[in-house]
């Protein structure tokens, strides 16, 4: 097996690979046309949105005190993100040209088995935030991943005056440490 990362790009003079696909291509999860969603009861998606929240401000907690790389100033801190509702939740399901691996004669692949779950979650105040993302599990080894950038759709306008990082500023709602 190789490391090397998959062509982005190929020469139309050369061969191309027969099977094709978003990983192949370097095409982000998020972008990629080869899946069809499914909506989902937010009972389902309970986890993802929690693990969601999770990652959200343990991404926060790591960048306290740290103005030098552009994350948050001294003397301030960003609240805790807490779920309030689970606005939208869908599974991806990929096509069977991608499920079913021709390497084993048609047989669905026993490893690498995985749901990614799109999230819509609204946190309580103060930060009020609606934040959407994409949370997978991988089924074999029953562990969850952030994956993909998270979106944040509704405004904070200056409640985020503490934070230069632009991933942590549309995340972040600064409070006074004293």
């Amino acid at each position: 097996m190789s490391n090397e990362s998959p062509r982005r790009a190929y020469n139309l003079l050369m061969p191309t690979p027969e099977i094709r696909h978003c990983f192949t291509a370097n095409i982000p999860e998020d972008y990629c046309p080869c899946y069809s969603e499914m909506q989902i009861d937010a009972e389902q998606a309970e986890q993802a949105a929690n693990e969601l929240i999770r990652y959200v401000n343990d991404l926060l907690k790591r960048s306290y005190g740290k103005m030098d790389d552009g994350n948050i100033k001294d003397g301030f801190i960003c609240s805790e993100l807490v779920l309030k509702k689970i606005e939208y939740a869908s599974i991806r399901i990929p096509s069977m040209e991608l499920v079913i691996d021709p390497q084993v004669g048609g047989k669905l692949p026993s490893k690498g088995i995985e749901i990614s779950y799109r999230v819509v979650i609204h946190t309580k105040p103060p930060s009020n935030a609606l934040i959407e993302g994409v949370v997978v599990k991988d089924l074999i080894n029953n562990l969850w991943e952030v994956t993909g950038e998270i979106e944040r759709n509704n405004k904070y306008g200056n409640t985020s005056h503490c934070v230069v990082n632009p991933l942590l500023k549309k995340l972040c709602h600064c409070l006074p440490t004293k």
